[in-house]
């Protein structure tokens, strides 16, 4: 009998990854959640809905791929994202217990608040920096039935012709000569969005549960990783250093010290998560195949 999936937010980018990984697999089968064009078309704030779906259908997986991620929007939009960020996963971390099925929850890197460039692990203390990252925080701290959830922290990109991805955005400046701000002092750990799915799967379907950091073996800071990725492409940019937390035009926090230490996913999976420049050629690639 195969395994049966249900997919939150199956129009993200995120969404659109794992059903095409999973389409490819005859052993799983799924069902989607979104606004529209999903099997299921409704606004996910709507719990007594969602709730009646997941009672009827006996799902084994339930991925949570649905989040608001613009940090602008979300400090302007605080209470309406915490209903999708932060009720909505421990919703489905008390229904994992009530109808048994396995959920897993996509974090966030953001959450880390280390004052230094250090390897994050999953056992560092966590808080927030902003109010996406504090609908993020309380969404981890009040989940229930944690021995039985699976929670991934990550920082992932997609490519170049997601109009919300970072390379989205870079390319667009490239284009039209526009000077680039680059954070020379924010450090992350990102992974490509494709690569990012499979481990994904992989770790759903291996059994594994409690807190994983899914990211690049590598930690580059904003800048560093753009123009690591610019000079594969041989353009040189138009750009300049930026700190972090010194625009007054953003008046929000950024998390700084984001990288990942990735050994724990590594000894679960028996795998070498890739680096940096293997992150890049599968964004070049992805770039190719789109």
């Amino acid at each position: 009998m195969s395994k049966k999936f249900l997919i939150l937010g199956s129009n993200g980018s995120l969404g659109k990854k794992i059903i095409k990984i999973l389409s490819k697999q005859k052993e799983y089968s799924f069902k989607t959640i979104a606004k529209n064009r999903a099997h299921f078309n409704f606004n996910l704030e709507n719990f007594e809905k969602l709730e009646k779906i997941i009672k009827k259908n006996k799902f084994d997986y339930i991925i949570n791929c649905a989040a608001y991620t613009n940090l602008i929007y979300c400090e302007n939009n605080f209470n309406k994202v915490s209903k999708i960020n932060t009720k909505l996963p421990i919703k489905l971390s008390y229904w994992s217990k009530k109808y048994n099925y396995r959920y897993i929850h996509i974090s966030t890197d953001h959450i880390y608040i280390s004052k230094k460039n250090v390897l994050n692990s999953e056992n560092f203390k966590i808080g927030w920096h902003n109010k996406y990252s504090k609908s993020k925080f309380f969404a981890e701290k009040n989940l229930v039935n944690k021995k039985k959830i699976l929670i991934i922290r990550t920082n992932f990109v997609d490519n170049k012709y997601n109009k919300k991805s970072f390379l989205y955005w870079l390319h667009k400046c490239a284009r039209i000569k526009k000077k680039i701000p680059l954070f020379f002092d924010m450090y992350t750990s990102t992974i490509d969005l494709n690569t990012f799915s499979k481990i994904l799967i992989k770790l759903i379907v291996s059994n594994s549960f409690g807190i994983y950091n899914v990211g690049s073996s590598e930690v580059l800071s904003k800048k560093d990783f753009a123009l690591k990725y610019f000079k594969k492409l041989k353009i040189k940019p138009l750009y300049f250093e930026t700190k972090t937390n010194n625009n007054t035009e953003i008046l929000f926090e950024r998390g700084k010290y984001l990288g990942l230490n990735i050994k724990k996913v590594e000894k679960q999976l028996k795998i070498k998560m890739p680096n940096s420049s293997k992150v890049i050629n599968s964004l070049l690639n992805e770039n190719i195949r789109n």
